[in-house]
């Protein structure tokens, strides 16, 4: 099992671009895009961790 920071340092550079790139905070259905492009798609589905 990975550690959750190793899982999570990932995610939060993708939603620090997201928000560099747009300067907002994303809202629910963009957080979901970026879950599901990082491959997160169990926790989406399940709402909850993956694992």
């Amino acid at each position: 099992m990975l550690d959750p920071v190793t899982l999570a340092m990932p995610l939060a550079k993708r939603i620090e671009e997201e928000i560099l790139r747009t300067k907002k905070l994303p809202n629910g259905e963009e957080i979901r895009k970026i879950l599901a492009i990082s491959g997160w798609r169990g926790f989406i589905r399940t709402g909850g961790w993956p694992f």
